[in-house]
């Protein structure tokens, strides 16, 4: 099971990453001048690579406390993933714009989905780590 939510972590870092790139981008040049929500973009591209990268190290290395760790790492960069375009870097302020009415949307959504499957997780290897104190 542990693998399959480092799976899922890894496949909605990348999904974030291509996302903000793509289909969920944010606003393009206004006259030369760059949108306030390019800040928005760099942010969540960072956070998707970090998350990736935990997501693989997580996958590759068996140490009982790293995957904890890298369990609390991934439901930091959910929640800061749910705070960007809200509260770190603000996406812009007109709800017509495309990244008011697409990347916000997006990013919250997947962190949402990030933070419930890493609430679980940890939770999962509490009682896991729990059981096995009691043998």
């Amino acid at each position: 099971m542990k693998k399959i939510i480092d799976l899922i972590f890894f496949i909605l870092a990348v999904l974030v990453v291509v996302g903000v790139n793509t289909f969920a981008k944010v606003c393009g040049n206004m006259m030369g001048m760059e949108a306030p929500c390019h800040t928005t973009r760099t942010y969540a591209v960072v956070i998707g690579i970090v998350v990736a990268v935990i997501s693989i190290i997580d996958l590759v290395v068996k140490i009982n406390w790293l995957g904890i760790l890298t369990k609390a790492i991934q439901f930091v960069g959910s929640i800061t993933l749910i705070l960007t375009p809200t509260v770190i870097a603000p996406v812009c302020k007109m709800e017509t714009m495309h990244c008011s009415s697409h990347t916000k949307p997006f990013l919250i959504l997947v962190g949402v989905i990030g933070t419930i499957l890493a609430i679980g997780s940890i939770l999962g290897e509490g009682i896991k780590a729990k059981g096995a104190g009691d043998e």
